[in-house]
């Protein structure tokens, strides 16, 4: 998710895998003071349809809490991974005072052969109203330049989640 900054810049909203902030809070410090938003997406990155009530809600505190502790603020974004949501994942990210994020346009980022790729998805998409899924892979960070270009010579405004 993409939002324009107060100094003309593009900022993301990142959904961070608890796991992983583990090994590299740096990052989730240096995205924080970016000014991007961040957001929870889950701590192993399972489908949480398929754990039990107690794993689900110890997999999303456990990923939220860390979190908060890097950003110093309560989080307040999830997106559960591969999407996959039941009415008990719902129930739970209710219960942690979280709001669902999905997507409805996916340029298969992560199974692209180059940056070249997925730009040609957004030429063959209506882009308004896209809530895009993209991931920190080299051919995204290549392509998003000419992705962000090409949005704004369609006039369309990147906006962020509230």
């Amino acid at each position: 998710m993409l939002i324009f900054c107060q100094n003309g810049g593009v900022a993301g909203t990142f959904f961070f895998i608890g796991e992983k902030i583990e090994e590299h809070p740096e990052i989730v410090h240096y995205v924080k003071d970016q000014g991007h938003m961040v957001g929870s997406h889950s701590y192993e990155h399972n489908n949480l349809t398929e754990l039990t009530p107690q794993l689900l809600e110890n997999d999303m505190l456990e990923a939220v809490t860390g979190l908060e502790g890097l950003v110093g603020h309560q989080v307040e974004l999830f997106r559960p991974p591969f999407g996959s949501a039941d009415e008990e994942v719902v129930e739970v990210v209710k219960d942690q005072g979280l709001k669902m994020v999905m997507w409805n346009r996916d340029p298969k980022d992560w199974n692209r052969a180059e940056a070249q790729d997925i730009l040609d998805y957004f030429y063959t998409v209506d882009s308004a109203g896209g809530i895009y899924i993209l991931h920190e892979n080299p051919d995204t960070v290549e392509a998003l330049p000419q992705i962000l270009d090409y949005l704004q010579s369609e006039d369309l405004q990147v906006v962020g989640l509230q």
